[in-house]
């Protein structure tokens, strides 16, 4: 943000414009100061046409040429121009020039001493709504200067008349150089405070928006490039629900108009915003109302960046439902997809088959030796299942030594050829430490055909750890 006020260098040089609030007031104090000495050019050149003698009429010309370049000048673009330091610091010569022609005009008319205090309290006063305070004390000691090279050419008054009139000049130099000095220091700290804020806005991992009652941007802070991936000029008249993703745009339009009209207070949704590249991120809006104040809008929009939270909480769900020795899905990972997959059963799906797996002889290995190569053997069995199984397949620990596998859309015969080689992958010796162990597995099958609305994913559960636990009455007989 850039400032008016004086730089380092100097008391005598300003720096460069940046807001277009500082750009606004020194265009209409211009504005205001070049219509002001048009007016009061105007008037001595009616009294130059009405009241000098012949031999002054030219004064008429001088004045009105005067008045015409004012005009051009005061119509100048000085909200663009007045940015530029040079172009300011320059424009003090308009000041400048005006004391020693009012001084030449006053030394010519008969009224000269009681029309120029007037004329010089004007040119100290608008200077001092714009300059430094040491310019407008130059100003006014030039201003000083001229008065009294007009009293001592004319020696027309009083000397009481004259400190009179010295007096009231100096009384309104020093209330503009305090006026001055005043706003200079109160716009210092104004751009100060603008700038800490601003750089704080700029660098918070917050969003700070504000949005009319249609939810349209209204102001944005420069962090939302950050963010939204977008400059903040561009983000400036759009609707904040365009940036969402599309499933989630209409429920941020319905909740921006529910904010908008709110009593409770501040407001809060969970939506998912698109960047220019095609990402998106999820974000928290918290919307509080201003609808008294038409300068922030009807919305104050908070956006945080919920991508940390997200990442979290995903870990969180994986971790609920994945078993920690494994890396397979637990008991309720099982459980949900093999309920989704039976609600997928129609009569243009595929069936759905489920294999009950239970380790064989696992128990003698652990009471042998010991839970920690209990569970190497498990963890060697669980990824000899995962590479021999189809990777879409969902593949549980469902107990301690109890595995799960959903398949979708399987003939039977290759359901069959899957189970017997699941259970030559797990019969093999698994080798700890130079010794090799092994169990064996006994594996139920049920399988919920398609079309068959009526069964239910625990019913299905139940039906393969039956045919288990008969597979492993068999193979105890057979022993």
């Amino acid at each position: 943000m850039g400032s008016s006020g004086p730089t380092g260098s100097g008391r005598f040089r300003l720096s460069g414009i940046a807001d277009d609030y500082d750009a606004e007031y020194w265009s209409r104090q211009i504005r205001f100061g070049g219509v002001t000495a048009c007016i009061i050019t105007t008037i001595g050149a009616s009294r130059v046409a009405t009241v000098w003698d012949g031999d002054n009429r030219w004064w008429v010309a001088a004045l009105v040429a005067a008045v015409v370049l004012q005009m051009l000048l005061s119509a100048l673009s000085w909200k663009r121009l007045v940015r530029r330091p040079l172009v300011r610091e320059a424009l003090v010569t308009w000041w400048v020039v005006e004391i020693p022609v009012l001084t030449a005009f006053c030394l010519i008319d008969d009224a000269g001493a009681t029309l120029y205090p007037p004329g010089a309290i004007l040119v100290v006063t608008t200077a001092a709504a714009l300059y430094p305070p040491t310019w407008v004390l130059l100003l006014g000691i030039l201003s000083l200067v001229g008065f009294a090279v007009l009293e001592a050419s004319t020696k027309l008054h009083t000397a009481s008349f004259i400190g009179g009139l010295c007096a009231l000049l100096l009384a309104v130099i020093g209330l503009s150089v305090l006026t001055a000095a005043n706003r200079w220091r109160q716009d210092g700290q104004r751009r100060a405070a603008e700038r800490r804020v601003g750089l704080l806005l700029q660098n918070a991992s917050d969003v700070i928006l504000a949005a009319n009652a249609d939810g349209r941007i209204c102001y944005t802070a420069g962090s939302a490039q950050g963010l939204l991936g977008l400059p903040p000029g561009q983000l400036i008249g759009t609707p904040l629900a365009s940036l969402a993703y599309q499933q989630d745009q209409e429920l941020l339009t319905h909740w921006l108009a529910a904010a908008a009209t709110s009593r409770s207070g501040t407001c809060r949704v969970e939506v998912r915003m698109v960047r220019p590249d095609g990402t998106w991120l999820p974000v928290e809006i918290l919307a509080t109302r201003q609808h008294e104040d038409p300068v922030l809008g009807d919305l104050v929009l908070n956006i945080r960046d919920l991508s940390h939270h997200w990442q979290e909480r995903h870990q969180l769900a994986q971790r609920a439902l994945t078993d920690a020795l494994t890396g397979l899905g637990n008991r309720a990972s099982f459980d949900n997809h093999l309920s989704r997959a039976i609600d997928r059963l129609h009569p243009d799906g595929g069936d759905v088959a489920v294999l009950l797996m239970d380790l064989d002889g696992f128990k003698p290995i652990n009471d042998t030796w010991g839970h920690a190569v209990g569970d190497q053997v498990l963890t060697t069995i669980a990824t000899r299942l995962r590479t021999t199984s189809r990777p879409h397949d969902t593949l549980a620990r469902i107990g301690g030594d109890e595995f799960a596998l959903i398949l979708t859309g399987v003939p039977d015969d290759e359901v069959m050829d899957l189970a017997r080689r699941l259970e030559s992958a797990v019969c093999q010796p698994i080798n700890i430490s130079g010794s090799s162990v092994g169990c064996g597995i006994s594996i139920g099958l049920a399988v919920a055909r398609t079309g068959d609305q009526d069964i239910s994913a625990q019913q299905l559960t139940a039906l393969a750890d039956q045919a288990m636990y008969a597979v492993k009455r068999s193979v105890g007989v057979r022993r």
